[in-house]
């Protein structure tokens, strides 16, 4: 079955998923399950293999013909699309309901007793159809509406933090360059060209993907240019040579950890430190820790939370939970630890 990105601008559901395509199976067996265990119908294992089977092949066509005919039913009005979906399914069931009955009279196989009850045989599995059709289509239903508010809600929150550098920043930047441009005409420069990248990489798209390389580079832009503000109270240490550059990450996921290192662990002590950055692969997965010193006194944690927090929403939105970030104090140390799965990097 085909992979389909996902249509942010359609609330049907994504019909070519394997995910749905098992979840409707699961749903059509338990139903089976549940008619077969109803008062007055007598255990009958044989029966019941039966009916999970014609469940499974009913469940696994409706769901390939909508798969096909998703394209088309994305140009429709939402709620008349779910409408022409459970038409289909209708239209579906009967057909595997009638080929059902003439293969059974082609070959003898008794699953269907009499000529009598073709027409209560394939009236009951369009009823049943119909029935759990329209549960299925609402559940989904609801949870596209839910999925589109979470996107939306992540969307602006990724754009919030990707606007997040500061005011400040800009500003003690464009103070350090005019400081430079008398003192180091060509420093200056430097300093003029990372500030574009760096707001560059601000304005990129929340969903949009980049190399691990590429977001290095804007946290090495970053942190040079607070190192030309801080000076000698800011070093750095790099330990990334295990990391796989053509990883797929989204932007701006470094960067920001960067920045709180910078912000809660270096600018509040009067000698400064050191802000490490280390990290290894193995072939499922990337680590990345970002640490730095203590602050003697709190530098604004709120702020700081805010940062981890949308981040941890980044996280989700991107990797649905197979990704974490997490932070902890060691030996006067302050430790982001990011841990992302590995997925090579293609361009478009």
């Amino acid at each position: 079955m085909a992979d389909h990105n996902n249509d942010h601008h359609s609330l049907l559901p994504e019909f070519c998923s394997w995910g749905l395509l098992f979840a409707s199976i699961v749903i059509a067996e338990i139903c089976v399950l549940v008619i077969q265990l109803a008062p007055g119908h007598p255990p009958s294992f044989s029966q019941m293999t039966v009916n999970s089977v014609f469940a499974l092949w009913l469940t696994t066509l409706c769901i390939a013909t909508l798969c096909i005919l998703r394209g088309l039913l994305i140009r429709l009005r939402d709620l008349p699309a779910y409408w022409i979906c459970w038409l289909i399914s209708q239209v579906v069931a009967a057909l595997v309901a009638t080929a059902t009955y003439w293969f059974n009279e082609s070959l003898d196989l008794g699953l269907i007793p009499t000529e009598n009850e073709r027409q209560l045989f394939i009236l009951s599995i369009v009823l049943i159809t119909s029935v759990v059709s329209a549960a299925m289509l609402r559940y989904f239903y609801i949870r596209q509406l839910w999925q589109q508010e979470l996107l939306a809600q992540t969307e602006a929150r990724v754009q919030a933090l990707q606007a997040r550098i500061r005011p400040h920043f800009l500003f003690n930047s464009l103070n350090s360059i005019a400081s430079l441009i008398m003192q180091n005409p060509e420093a200056a420069e430097a300093a003029t060209e990372d500030l574009a990248d760096l707001f560059r990489g601000a304005l990129r798209q929340a969903d949009q993907s980049i190399p691990l390389e590429e977001e290095l580079d804007l946290v090495r832009k970053y942190l040079r240019m607070e190192q030309r503000r801080l000076g000698d109270r800011l070093k750095i240490q790099w330990e990334i040579d295990g990391l796989p550059g053509d990883a797929r990450i989204p932007p701006l996921l470094l960067q920001p950890l960067a920045e709180n290192a910078v912000n809660h662990g270096i600018q509040p002590r009067h000698e400064g430190g050191t802000v490490k950055l280390s990290g290894a692969c193995d072939d499922e997965f990337i680590v990345i820790v970002i640490s730095n010193p203590l602050a003697d006194r709190d530098s604004d944690r709120a702020s700081n939370q805010v940062a981890l927090k949308n981040i941890h929403e980044r996280l989700y939105y991107h990797y649905s939970g197979r990704a974490i970030l997490k932070t902890e104090t060691n030996d006067g140390q302050f430790q982001a630890i990011l841990r992302i799965p590995y997925v090579e990097y293609h361009s478009d």
